[in-house]
Parts: structure tokens; sequence; C-alpha cells
């Protein structure tokens, strides 16, 4: 009998954190996501609604070192995840392979016309972030070692994610360091501007990131593709045209939510949301309505 309620208590405390996991909604269960966060144990799943979030008393949302998911109701669906906003800093603290961000869009632009230093930092992180877009923001660094990505030390994972039509003054678009060895797979890196120093993927500090599918195009900076030590895991294109300009949305599809976009952003590109002017000519307007058109249908 002893044998017997030792191994049951054995038992009970091996499945103790897989029964205890729990499914946390924000906004139903928690406001907030760094409400969510808070409350939430290492295994535990935190789905958020389409809406607009913003951090906490720093302007920022902070996960240290919880194995968690914190994911949109539908990652894979470029809708939800354009709908799915966070709109300030996320800083992920260590976590393990385990720890995923999944499927949200960054699109923080300052009230007043302000910068941001950054808006995802992994420091000393496995952790995964996939299907994430950061666009239409401006990054202000000085000195410049950081940006819109930061990865320090660590081996953390990005995949499938867009990081399109951002403006960074003395920054970089991916910055690697401290040792970090992260994976960049099927990323796609467009549109970005920066003056007067600005990087694509900026490797330093013994960091090597290994990049995987990865498309660098149209963006203008005065250090591009890469600069720093890195790893080619093959079917990488880091300079050139886009191949599918008129697909504004990113859903892999030029159609009526790229129609209405170009629509929305009507007249004058005046720094943000200027992934609508196609033809690159400064002004949203017929040229762009004609590209859409001109190329329905799916990316090729």
């Amino acid at each position: 009998m002893n044998h017997y309620n030792a191994a049951t208590a054995a038992l009970a405390m091996i499945l103790a954190p897989i029964a205890s996991a729990e499914i946390i909604h924000v906004p139903a269960d928690h406001p907030t996501i760094q409400g969510a966060i808070d409350a939430a144990v290492d295994g535990d799943e935190i789905v958020v609604a389409p809406g607009v979030y913003f951090g906490g008393t720093f302007a920022a949302i902070y996960i240290p070192e919880k194995s968690i998911v914190l994911r949109s109701t539908d990652p894979e669906s470029a809708q939800v995840v354009a709908a799915t906003s966070i709109q300030a800093q996320l800083y992920l603290f260590g976590g393990d392979q385990t720890t995923l961000v999944d499927g949200f869009s960054f699109k923080k632009r300052p009230t007043g016309g302000g910068s941001l230093r950054k808006s995802l930092v992994l420091f000393e992180s496995a952790a995964t972030v996939r299907n994430c877009v950061w666009s239409g923001m401006h990054i202000d660094i000085i000195p410049p070692p950081d940006g819109v990505l930061t990865i320090h030390g660590g081996s953390a994972v990005v995949e499938r994610c867009r990081i399109s039509n951002n403006e960074i003054y003395n920054a970089t678009i991916i910055a690697c360091r401290r040792g970090a060895a992260p994976t960049l797979v099927d990323n796609i890196v467009s549109g970005n501007a920066g003056w007067p120093i600005g990087f694509g993927i900026r490797s330093e500090e013994g960091c090597n990131p290994t990049l995987i599918g990865t498309l660098m195009c149209g963006n203008t900076l005065a250090f591009n593709p890469v600069v720093g030590p890195w790893t080619d895991g093959g079917g990488n294109t880091l300079d050139g045209a886009c191949p599918c300009p008129a697909d504004i949305d990113y859903d892999g599809v030029v159609g009526f939510g790229d129609l209405l976009g170009v629509l929305a952003r009507w007249g004058p590109c005046l720094g943000w949301g200027c992934e609508a002017d196609i033809d690159d000519n400064g002004d949203i307007g017929f040229g762009d309505l004609l590209a859409v058109l001109s190329t329905w249908g799916p990316c090729e």
C-alpha cells in the first residue's frame, strides 16, 4: 500500500503542471495583455481577441521568464493578425522553446510624432515569435545598436513574420547582439527606409543568426542587407524588387483587402501606411488602384 501511495503521489506531481495549464482569454478574463501574463503560470495559454492593446506603466508589455503561449485567436489569418494590434514595446526575458508569441501586429506610432527606441526585445530567450507584422513605426536610437526587432543573446526563432514600411533613424531593422544565435525563417523585410545610418540586419558582439528563406526587398537603407556574421541556411533573397507589391495586407493574395487599403489611405503619403503607395510616387491614388486591379489574384 505504501509503495502504491508513493507511486500515486509521484505521478500526481508529474501530471500537476499539465493538469493546471489554463487558457486565459483577453479581454474576457483579463482586460489587458499584461494582466493576463502576470496571472499566467508555466504551461498556460493566453488567447487575445482582435483589438488594440497598450502597455502598462512604462508603455511596455513584459513576459518575465515564463513558459507560456501568447497568441491571437487565429494566428494563421492575416485579417485576424492585422486586427490584433499591440501598440507597445514587448519584452521577453528568458523563456524556453515552449514560449511562443504568435499572430500579432505591431503598429505603434507615438502620439505627437515621437519615436520608439525598439519594438520587440528578446533577451537571453529561446522563445519562438511567429506570424507577426511590424509596420508604420518610427524607430530613433542614438547610438544605433538596437532596432525594430532586437535580439540580445539566446537562441530565439522568428518565423513567418513581416517587417515592412517602417522609418528608422540611426537604427536597425533586426539587431542581433551579445552572442545570440537566433534562427530567422521565412520572414519578409520590405519597404523600410533608414537614414543617415540605417541597417537591415546588423550582427555584432559574437552574434551569428541563421537565415532561411528570408526575403529582403524594396528597402532604402545606408547598410543593406546584412552587416556582420551570419549563416546562410538557404532560400534567401537579400536585395532587389519585391515580388508582389500590391499585396498590401500581406495575405498572399491581391484582392479586396488591398483594394480597400488603397481607398482608405487615398491622398498624399505621409510616411506611415505608405505600403499603399504601390507606384512609389508619394501619392496614393489611381495608379495604385490600377496596380491592384491589374495584379488581382494569388501572388506568384
